[in-house]
């Protein structure tokens, strides 16, 4: 069928039109696309050139509120942060310039009014939340401070270093304990780095103590490694009472009991080192927790032949009196000489010996041993109980098991 000329007429007018409304689509895209450009990277050339939109308008708005070296310089803000929010009401930047220079200007209440305004709108503002935090850490609002912190925290953990020693100043406070630790136990991201932190850096052990006791009352409580380094703060200080008893506290109710050597037969059981076990792995010795040939729990431990090492250790605090050190031990054959040794010596004394427990190769199976020793009246508050690979004749490191590791009282 043959197209009659004004069909063909039609058809050309429909493409013109098509491509001038391309080009025009291309063009206020590329309009668009300039504005937020300007927006971003020039507001004032933006408004400059009549391409206001709300970004380059709250942009500039924030500019001149920060620059107080020119007059008017607020009233300026406020102007453009109204037109911004004119154009855009959920533009979070004009509502927090107009926040700003409320407060600058007394207006404490309507300032914390936009600001929460602004929090409502979007999270994502780190500036608007950071003027929360610390509005409500002054005001000692320590649920939004709490919450603040988090939101700031979850954002950018860049920001730890300003957040963390704020965060900890409050919680000298006891009354803000309780929502700080919601949102520690709520934390996936920021809380071990915190706990370590606070551990450190609290002005009293006794601050950090109370987070971690709240927090040990949580569905998630501390775990070993956010709890070591309080516990290890106390006993840097000589502090070995409050160290023995802030760990018994932590632990979980479904612990080994709390005897004078903790988890003697080596399951492994909850607890943080020092008054755990502390496994060492160095100088060619290792020690695991492992079943032994008969299926049941024991420490397995491996050291070389050319030097003394340490295996594992624990801190005790025995009060003064007589004891016994006894345990079981299964030391591979074919080694001469002694090969290991349990040495339980006074924390402040160095390497002076209140007890030492050879062990040598001999007949094959587990072993017993035992030693009684006393803890003098003065001096020995606390005791590390090691247990150490002894340098020996030839090249083949010693290889032996343990389990049954007990210490008794005897009496006066």
């Amino acid at each position: 069928m043959v197209e009659s000329g004004s069909g063909r007429a039609r058809s050309r007018v429909l493409a013109l039109a098509l491509v001038i409304g391309a080009v025009a689509l291309m063009a206020a895209c590329g309009l668009q696309a300039a504005k937020a450009w300007l927006a971003d990277n020039s507001p004032e050339a933006a408004l400059a050139m009549g391409l206001a939109s709300p970004e380059a308008l709250s942009a500039v708005a924030a500019a001149r509120l920060a620059d107080s070296s020119q007059p008017g310089h607020g009233a300026d803000a406020t102007r453009y942060a109204r037109e911004a929010l004119t154009a855009s009401p959920v533009d979070e930047r004009a509502l927090r310039v107009l926040a700003l220079e409320a407060d600058r200007n007394g207006g404490l209440t309507p300032a914390r009014m936009l600001m929460v305004i602004a929090n409502r709108w979007s999270r994502r503002d780190l500036f608007t939340q950071s003027w929360l935090f610390q509005q409500a850490l002054f005001e000692g609002d320590w649920t939004s401070a709490s919450l603040h912190a988090d939101a700031l925290l979850r954002r950018d953990d860049r920001l730890e270093t300003l957040v963390f020693p704020m965060m900890i100043r409050a919680l000298h406070n006891p009354a803000a304990v309780a929502p700080f630790v919601e949102r520690v136990a709520e934390s996936a991201n920021w809380r071990g780095p915190f706990l370590v932190e606070l551990s450190r850096r609290a002005a009293a052990p006794a601050d950090a103590a109370r987070v971690l006791l709240a927090l040990a009352a949580t569905p998630t409580p501390p775990r070993n490694e956010e709890s070591a380094y309080l516990i290890n703060r106390y006993v840097a200080q000589g502090d070995f009472v409050g160290a023995r008893d802030l760990w018994t506290r932590l632990l979980p109710h479904d612990a080994p009991d709390n005897t004078l050597v903790y988890d003697g037969d080596f399951r492994p059981a909850p607890g943080a080192a020092p008054f755990n076990w502390r496994l060492i792995q160095s100088d060619g010795a290792t020690a695991e927790m492992l079943p032994a040939a008969d299926g049941r729990p024991a420490l397995h431990v491996v050291s070389p032949a050319e030097k003394n090492v340490a295996a594992t250790e624990q801190l005790l605090t025995l009060p003064p009196g007589a004891y016994r050190l006894s345990g079981m031990a299964l030391v591979e054959p074919g080694r001469s000489g002694d090969l290991f040794t349990w040495r339980l010596t006074c924390v402040t004394q160095g390497d002076a010996d209140a007890a030492e427990a050879r062990q040598s190769s001999g007949a094959a199976g587990w072993r017993a041993f035992a030693v009684n020793f006393r803890i003098p009246d003065h001096g020995c508050g606390a005791q590390w109980l090691r247990l150490e690979g002894l340098a020996h004749l030839g090249l083949e490191p010693a290889e032996a098991w343990y389990r049954g590791i007990n210490i008794t009282p005897l009496g006066k």
